[in-house]
């Protein structure tokens, strides 16, 4: 059977059963082979693995494969794009199901009876759909018990004719027998983490059993990478760039870094020659540096010191991918006066405050390993893909590809949580600190931002002419903004986002008010979570956080970012 990369990267990886379309059986993955991959930014990418790591053994979680003298090396990581898929068949039980129920085991090799059919009633067998999970990352086929005087060879799983299985029931078939054996299906794992939990049944392609872990990055330029994350003066650039002030100190900035990599590879050669002219140029690089003080006064101005770093973080992949990617404003896109004032006034309508459009946004997406059970830090182990050699290995890919950047109106996303601030900069830079520090408000702030974000894929994706599985989301919540951007891995853009850009954005919004307005399970969806499959969940290939954080009440309800533009209960 035959896959793309980024279909293997979330639905074929080790630890994860599968249905084998060719043998029509039901196998778990043992390895997944593919080229390495070496252009990743992995400084970038492994710090923010190493910190879902860090966070989860704070809260108490278990971590497996992770080596904690090597992790944080990125010499240490070997990056694969999957290509080759290796499995072995499993579970490990036949039943008769159609039948008398009895269950027969096949060896650890998937060998074991090739029995079509049931020696006893003489119908079809087939593999059980159930298996065992835990949250420390074990997966097993069921236990059949033994019968007292039987032992196993005659043993049937009844399932009473319910879908669950706490009313399923262990019988014995065998002649005269018919008892009713009291185990249950479920049983403490031996591993010693988790003890409030066991093993438990669930089906093999439920998304308890495998949830993949993964990190979008953008792939930096060189020249944003130098200012924005090397630099002496990185994080004031990076928040004085997302406010769009202090262009020419930041120009000053790179000239400045240009300058000292000059001198400072000069001074390193006269080191042993001429040690007191080297001594003076280094002296000449510290006076320029402490003379370029600039870019931290505007940081200043807008945000407490005490948050510059934890704000710069959260606002860099929107700096960089604003600056450093080549993104345009949509109107130079749509030749037609009349077009972009009916788009402007949509847009507008619904509180989009920029639209942006780049050919080549780069970005990798990387899965790190998996978990199973609890979906939230400290439920479930966070399971590493283990090693090739002595290296780690996590599974990624590549992407460029049409992209565009949505930004929303910060005073619009303020006054959702009830913060009044007019002036825009201002505006701007709060609603960065509130998201970036988790103050009241800021899980707000991310679920209209990852609402929006969905319903404007769909929307594209109906305009576009491209699956809405075909495209993904980048969040940037701390700028109130997102991207949408079509998954091509090695191939090529179709160039459908451009097209839409071009001559359907009016109906992108029309369409991105008629999913986010209403939903065919309301009004049970709407009062319930406010999101589920049938209106904004995407495939988890597309969304960044698995459908977490998503309720369309954010967005009209009565304090919602669209208050004033759907009326509530539409």
């Amino acid at each position: 059977m035959e896959r793309s990369s980024s279909q293997i990267l979330f639905n074929y990886l080790p630890g994860k059963a599968f249905d084998h379309e060719t043998y029509r059986v039901v196998c778990k993955v043992d390895r997944v082979d593919g080229d390495r991959l070496e252009r990743l930014d992995r400084v970038t990418l492994l710090a923010r693995v190493n910190a879902r790591v860090d966070a989860a053994l704070v809260s108490g979680n278990s971590v497996v494969n992770f080596d904690e003298r090597s992790r944080r090396d990125p010499a240490s990581w070997t990056i694969k794009r999957p290509m080759q898929v290796v499995g072995r068949v499993f579970p490990l039980l036949l039943q008769c199901r159609l039948g008398c129920k009895r269950v027969f085991p096949l060896s650890e090799d998937g060998s074991g009876p090739r029995l079509r059919k049931c020696p006893v009633c003489k119908k079809r067998l087939s593999q059980l759909q159930q298996i065992l999970f835990h949250e420390c990352g074990t997966l097993r086929s069921l236990e059949v018990p033994n019968c007292p005087k039987h032992g196993r060879g005659n043993m049937a799983l009844d399932d009473r004719g319910s879908l669950s299985t706490a009313e399923w029931r262990w019988i014995c078939r065998a002649e005269g027998c018919n008892q009713t054996i009291s185990r249950p299906l479920t049983r403490r794992c031996d591993c010693g983490t988790y003890p409030k939990t066991s093993l438990r049944p669930d089906l093999y392609r439920s998304s308890h059993v495998f949830r993949p872990l993964k990190e979008q990055i953008i792939d930096f330029p060189v020249k944003e990478r130098r200012l924005f994350v090397e630099g002496a003066n990185a994080t004031a650039a990076a928040l004085t760039a997302f406010l769009g002030i202090g262009e020419q100190e930041m120009l000053a900035e790179e000239e400045m870094q240009t300058q000292e990599e000059a001198m400072s590879t000069l001074a390193r050669s006269l080191e042993k020659d001429n040690p007191s002219l080297a001594k003076q140029l280094r002296e000449e690089l510290d006076r320029k540096r402490s003379a370029a003080g600039n870019l931290q006064e505007h940081a200043r101005r807008y945000f407490d010191e005490s948050v510059h770093s934890l704000v710069g973080d959260r606002v860099l992949d929107f700096v960089v991918a604003r600056r450093g990617v080549g993104f345009t404003p949509w109107q130079d896109k749509v030749s037609d006066v009349a077009l972009r004032l009916v788009i402007e006034q949509a847009l507008s309508a619904v509180g989009v405050e920029s639209l942006l459009f780049s050919p080549k946004f780069p970005t990798s997406i990387v899965v790190y390993g998996f978990s199973r059970g609890g979906s939230d830090t400290g439920e479930a182990a966070i399971v590493g893909f283990g090693r090739d050699g002595d290296k780690h290995v996590m599974f990624g890919s590549e992407n460029e590809s049409d992209a565009i950047i949505v930004q929303l109106s910060p005073t619009k996303l303020l006054s959702c949580i009830g913060v009044a601030e007019l002036d825009q900069k201002r505006a701007r830079a709060r609603l960065a600190t509130i998201v970036a520090t988790g103050e009241p408000g800021a899980e707000m702030i991310e679920k209209i931002v990852h609402t929006f974000a969905h319903g404007f894929v769909k929307a594209v994706g109906e305009w576009s002419g491209l699956d809405s599985n075909s495209m993904a989301e980048y969040l940037f919540p701390a700028a109130g903004a997102f991207a949408v951007y079509e998954l091509v891995g090695a191939g090529i853009s179709m160039g459908g986002i451009e097209r839409m850009v071009q001559r359907h954005l009016r109906s992108v919004v029309d369409s991105f008010v008629n999913t986010i307005s209403s939903c065919m399970y309301d009004p049970a969806c709407a009062e319930r979570k406010g999101a589920c499959f049938a209106c904004v969940h995407l495939a988890e290939v597309s969304c960044q956080n698995f459908n977490t954080l998503l309720d369309r009440r954010a967005l009209i309800g009565d304090t919602g970012y669209l208050r004033e533009s759907v009326p509530v209960g539409t």
